[in-house]
């Protein structure tokens, strides 16, 4: 992935949970919510839909075991996809 791409996938990231924060914020006394999000960086297109949607699942539930309010970010590997270790996850301040 390019340095151009990594940093535009990071001020996505960064506007995404500034927004829902803000919205959080406004609502507070309204919605008990919070936020926790997972982004997958995708630099090659997968061989088929289930990689995507298993590559997300385990980001999402990996994200949420973090606990409440996390942002988490993880590029794609096809050769990882299936395998048992946890994958890095990547803090976005």
């Amino acid at each position: 992935m390019s340095e151009d791409a990594r940093l535009n996938a990071y001020l996505l990231i960064a506007f995404l949970t500034a927004t829902v924060r803000t919205l959080y914020a406004r609502a507070q006394h309204e919605w008990p919510i919070t936020f926790s999000v997972g982004v997958g960086i995708f630099p090659s297109v997968p061989e088929d839909v289930d990689q995507v949607i298993a590559f997300c699942e385990r980001l999402m539930y990996r994200v949420k075991a973090l606990g409440k309010n996390k942002v988490r970010h993880r590029t794609f590997d096809p050769n990882e996809v299936d395998s048992a270790p946890p994958a890095r996850l990547h803090s976005v301040r």
